[in-house]
């Protein structure tokens, strides 16, 4: 996967294609995201959390079947792991609707094989196109 310099690269239009303006969240909106790390000799369970804390639900518009994804960078903050490296996504839209005051929750694991033991970060994004968020722990790798 390239860097996250050459994403933003990537994704800058060619020129004299029009730009349309990122929509933006409504002030009423009210998403709370988390991201827990629980680490074990057997590998690392990564919990991503998005919590409606407004009065009415809220729309995740998704590009793609991808709808999170989990890096996992050392202390030195090279990345050592991320979720979707090796995977294949659907490319068809899709939207999730998360009430007031519910979650939509993502779990995954990872089995370092090879990771020295130490602390670790690691961030978690919501790939939706009109509420994009994000969230990062830090955890030790017994």
């Amino acid at each position: 996967m390239a860097s996250p310099a050459l994403q933003r690269i990537a994704a800058k239009p060619k020129l004299g294609t029009k730009v349309r303006p990122r929509p933006r969240p409504a002030p009423d909106v009210h998403l709370v995201t988390t991201l827990h790390a629980k680490a074990t000799k057997g590998g690392v369970t990564l919990t991503l959390t998005v919590a409606n804390t407004g009065r009415s639900h809220v729309e995740l518009n998704f590009p793609s079947g991808q709808t999170h994804d989990v890096a996992v960078a050392d202390s030195a903050g090279r990345e050592v792991w991320r979720w979707s490296t090796s995977r294949m996504f659907t490319q068809g839209i899709q939207n999730r609707l998360i009430d007031a005051g519910a979650t939509l929750t993502f779990v995954e694991r990872w089995e370092p094989a090879d990771q020295p033991h130490g602390r670790y970060t690691a961030v978690g994004v919501v790939q939706s196109s009109n509420h994009r968020t994000e969230a990062r722990t830090e955890f030790v790798l017994p």
